[in-house]
Formats: C-alpha cells, sequence, structure tokens
C-alpha cells in the first residue's frame, strides 16, 4: 500500500528556498530540468523528521529498491534535521517519477507550512556522493560529530 502525499492547494504560491545548503542544488520548476539526472535535493523537509522517517515515508510511496542514497543532514546541537535532504535513485526515469510525487507537496508525518521542493542536485550519482559524505564524515568525526 502506497502512502497518498498532499496536495498543495490553489492558492498557495510558489515558494522559494532561501537557506543554505553544504552541497546546493539547481533550482526547478518542472521535472524537464532533471532530465539524465540520478540525485535530487529535498527542500523544506520538516525539522522534526529523522533519516528513518523520512527515508520510510519515501519507501511507503513506492520507492523502495528504487533508490540507494539518502543523507538528511542533522544540527548537531538542536539534533533537529535542518530541512533539506539528498537522494539518488537508480535511473533518471525513476528521479522523474520521485518529482511527480513529491515536487510541491507535503510529506505525511508532520505538518508543514510549505511544500518540498525537490531540485537537481550539484554532485550526482551514488558513488560520488558516497565519497564526498564520506570525506565530510571523516573531517567531521575529529570534532566528534557524524553525518550519515
Amino acid at each position: 500500500p502506497q502512502t497518498a502525499v498532499r496536495p498543495v492547494g490553489p492558492s498557495l504560491s510558489e515558494v522559494s528556498h532561501d537557506g543554505a545548503s553544504s552541497q546546493g542544488c539547481v533550482s526547478v520548476h518542472d521535472a524537464s530540468v532533471l532530465a539524465g539526472k540520478t540525485t535530487v535535493m529535498v527542500k523544506n523537509v520538516p525539522v522534526k523528521y529523522t533519516q528513518r522517517k523520512l527515508l520510510r515515508e519515501f519507501l511507503s510511496a513506492g520507492f523502495h529498491g528504487k533508490m540507494d542514497f539518502i543523507y538528511l543532514p542533522i544540527d548537531p546541537r538542536s539534533r533537529c534535521s535542518r530541512g533539506f535532504a539528498f537522494c539518488n535513485f537508480s535511473s533518471p526515469e525513476v528521479t522523474q517519477e520521485f518529482f511527480s510525487t513529491f515536487h510541491k507537496k507535503f510529506l505525511n508525518s508532520y505538518d508543514a507550512e510549505v511544500p518540498l521542493e525537490v531540485a537537481a542536485a550539484e554532485i550526482q550519482g551514488f558513488e560520488a556522493n558516497a565519497e564526498h559524505y564520506l570525506i565530510v564524515k571523516a573531517s567531521r568525526k575529529e570534532k566528534g560529530r557524524d553525518t550519515f
């Protein structure tokens, strides 16, 4: 059984994201910008989400076996998410499907004031993301913090 994702009402205007990220993204207004891409940045994730809870929601929406990487940065002081995540999918077609399912929609577990935004991530592919975040993790481990 797939979980329904709440759509944005027609009166809600487009939302821009002005938060900083560690990786960056390409702004997306339609799925065509994701052509050929497998890694996305998901913006406006409610801060109460944990990586496990977010992954469960994505899997229950039909993405089980279709993603091989997810990273939700957590603020070490507040222990809350930073409001964005990175996901890598098995193919560009699955990335398009994810965009159609989640862009400008709300997640189910926690209320949010703004819908999710799905954009192409700057770093693409499982290997490049894993390498990037292992380097980040190693540098933060020296400071006593883990990333993923």
